[in-house]
């Protein structure tokens, strides 16, 4: 639904209620509703070190697979592809970077 309300979220019109949280009052002309939209920096920081935690991970379990490639453990090229898939799905945010 972000989609939906980018031009909103990057739009002027918020409103600082808290410090450090803003919010907007978007209406939604599909369904008559009415939607609150809130940003915090304090969620911006979490949701940076969210990612970074989430990198770190693919990171090292990237390079535990070179370990094993390079010590000659690990030959077969689909189950190392089969590893990089499970690393990726488990690390999703990451992964998304790496396209």
């Amino acid at each position: 639904m972000l989609k939906k309300f980018e031009r909103e979220l990057l739009g002027k019109g918020w409103e600082e209620v808290h410090s450090g949280v803003e919010v907007k009052i978007c209406p939604y002309a599909e369904g008559g509703e009415t939607f609150v939209l809130c940003r915090s920096e304090g969620r911006k920081d979490k949701e940076t070190a969210i990612l970074n935690r989430f990198i770190v991970r693919l990171e090292a379990g990237l390079g535990k697979l070179k370990e094993l490639a390079d010590k000659g453990k690990l030959r077969d090229r689909q189950k190392a592809e089969r590893r990089i898939g499970r690393l990726l799905e488990r690390n999703s945010r990451a992964a998304a970077l790496s396209l």
